[in-house]
Order: structure tokens, then C-alpha cells, then sequence
């Protein structure tokens, strides 16, 4: 009877490593670009865009200050410290967080003498969200905010709730460049967590108010590659056919073969995921 139930548990266990390593193998080539790796672009003389290694980040550096648009998270964050760090000197670095998720936050608490700048949440909400007080922001916007760098004026747009309780969005004028935050996604699906503040039919609406915005040659997502105006676009139709496919339930396979290359993170994000989101949100 013992081995009998050794036996059974062997096997059990067995399967259980074996699903771990398939889920590996399919899922951790994913999760290391998007949450470990660090590419660079170069995409002006004074903007570089940095991808991955949490949320992909903007460094802006004109002559009067340094700024920064997300911070990432763990050893990456603080690579991306170094190298503002060196590339400031004794010029103040300004940072700017698209929304409080942790992954775009992580690296705050290096900038010890930088003005932070995010979107107005509750601030026992931040706290939990970031694990403490440390780099917190002192300035929060509710509406627009305009920093005037250099030749460059970037546009700080507050679209209330969606991808989380508050974003913004950073719009660099004389780049045509849009920062999302996760308001956009490219080649990834999205990830919605209500605790978070995640609304996907208010997030539809902010994508429609990114839409009046002048010409935008380059949109920087929260996770993925950069891209142009389209991705503003795609991100709309995806969030509109997961909601299609949670009212008409003949359109679930449909929809989820149209974004079965997009990659998912296990139990957080996928087009199941999203659809029965809306379902429960009508």
C-alpha cells in the first residue's frame, strides 16, 4: 500500500516538473526580455529609450536638467541609475512615472535629490503598491504639466483611470514622441488587476484621447518594441475584440487564434484572460 502511494506520488511530482519546464521553456525567453533584459536606442543625441529590464524607460537630457520616464526595477534599475548618474553630473534630474506598478517604479528610491513626478493616486495606495515611502513623488498631476527642456517641451497628460488608477502619458513636442506607460502593450498581452485600479473600458477611452494628440511619429509602450501611431491604434482594437469576444462567445476562439502570437505571462496576462475580464466588467 506504501509504494503503491509512492509510487502514485512519484508520478505526480513527475508531472509537476514537467509542466514547470514546458511552462519554462515557453514562457521564460518572454519574461527575461520583457522583465531582465536591457536594449538600447539611441534615438537622438539627447534621447535614448532603454527596453526592458521592467518597464521600458525614457532618459532625456537637455542643459539645464536630466529627465526620466519610468525607473524599472531591480539590478536593471540600477544600471539605469549609473548611467544617469554619469550623464547628469551636477545638473537635477527630474523623473517622471507613467503609473505606480513597481516594475516602472522600482528604481525611485536611487534618486535621492530628483524631483518625482506621477499621476495623482492615494498615497497609502503608492505606499503599498511600492512597499514603503521611498521615492514616493512630490509632484502629482491631475490635468497637464508642461516641462520646458532646453528646445524640448515635454507634455505630461494625466488620463485619469485605466491601465491603473491614475496614468499619464509623456509627449515630447518637437520629437513627435509618445510615452505610454501600459497603456500600451506591443507584442505582449495586457495585464488588468482590479486592486490596481485596472479598468479596460476606461483604458479604450484613453487610447481614443491619445488619438487628438498632433502627429505622433513614435510611441514608446510600457512593454515591447517602439513603434509609430499604430500601435496606439492596434492597442484599441485588441482591448475592442476582447470585449466583443466576452459579449458574443461564438468569437472566443476567433479572437484568441488573431493574438495567439502576442506573449502572455502565466496566470496574469493572455486573451482568455482579458476576455473574461470583460465578461465580469460588461
Amino acid at each position: 500500500m506504501i509504494r503503491k502511494i509512492l509510487r502514485i506520488l512519484g508520478i505526480i511530482l513527475l508531472i509537476i516538473a514537467l509542466l514547470f519546464i514546458i511552462l519554462a521553456a515557453v514562457y521564460f525567453p518572454t519574461m527575461k526580455k520583457l522583465y531582465f533584459g536591457n536594449s538600447v536606442i539611441h534615438a537622438d543625441s539627447a534621447l535614448t529609450i532603454y527596453l526592458g529590464g521592467g518597464g521600458n524607460s525614457v532618459v532625456f537630457e537637455s542643459d539645464s536638467a536630466v529627465l526620466v520616464i519610468d525607473t524599472k526595477f531591480g539590478k536593471s534599475a540600477e544600471r539605469l541609475h549609473r548611467k544617469v548618474e554619469s550623464l547628469a553630473g551636477t545638473k537635477p534630474v527630474i523623473v517622471v512615472n507613467t503609473h505606480a506598478d513597481l516594475d516602472h517604479t522600482g528604481g525611485n528610491p536611487l534618486y535621492r535629490n530628483a524631483k518625482i513626478i506621477s499621476g495623482r493616486v492615494d498615497e497609502n495606495y503608492w505606499i503599498t503598491a511600492n512597499k514603503g515611502k521611498a521615492g514616493m513623488p512630490s509632484v502629482w498631476v491631475t490635468d497637464t504639466m508642461n516641462l520646458r527642456l532646453g528646445d524640448e517641451t515635454v507634455m505630461l497628460i494625466s488620463v485619469g483611470q485605466a491601465h491603473t488608477w491614475c496614468d499619464i502619458v509623456a509627449y515630447f513636442r518637437n520629437r513627435d514622441l509618445l510615452v505610454t506607460g501600459d497603456l500600451v502593450f506591443n507584442g505582449v498581452n495586457t495585464f488588468f488587476d482590479e486592486r490596481k485600479g485596472s479598468n479596460g473600458w476606461k483604458s479604450i477611452e484613453a487610447l481614443k484621447k491619445l488619438r487628438v494628440l498632433p502627429e505622433v511619429s513614435t510611441v514608446v509602450p510600457g512593454h515591447g518594441e517602439t513603434g509609430g501611431g499604430e500601435l496606439i491604434t492596434r492597442m484599441q482594437t485588441y482591448l475592442g475584440d476582447m470585449a466583443l469576444a466576452a459579449k458574443h462567445p461564438e468569437k472566443v476562439k476567433e479572437m484568441k487564434k488573431k493574438y495567439r502570437k502576442l506573449a502572455s505571462m502565466p496566470g496574469m496576462s493572455s486573451p482568455g484572460i482579458i476576455i473574461e475580464y470583460f465578461k465580469k466588467h460588461p
